[in-house]
């Protein structure tokens, strides 16, 4: 299962986890094949259409580096809970459409 050794890589590795999280708007999830519930009602955004989320995604993880958009560490959507617990409490800025 890549999550679990994603997961397990995650915890013993030296990628040292934040003291803090504060999160304004977070883009979450930057696999774009399955979208999400607030993706298909934000399908007509002005101001952050379906292109721009897609090349901004792109940019982060070009799709030929061989880094999966479903890995945690790209995408925190796909993080499983025995590594979210490890994170400090953390705050969330979202708008209504989030």
């Amino acid at each position: 299962d890549s999550r679990s050794s994603s997961s397990n890589s995650i915890i013993n590795s030296w990628i040292r986890l934040p003291d803090a999280v504060m999160l304004c708007c977070p883009a979450l999830n930057l696999c774009l094949d399955h979208p999400s519930p607030s993706r298909v009602m934000s399908t007509a955004d002005p101001v952050l259409p379906g292109g721009l989320l897609s090349a901004i995604s792109d940019a982060y993880v070009p799709p030929n580096s061989g880094i999966s958009k479903r890995d945690p560490i790209a995408s925190p959507y796909y993080a499983p809970d025995e590594v979210l617990r490890l994170f400090p409490p953390t705050f969330l800025f979202a708008s209504s459409g989030d």
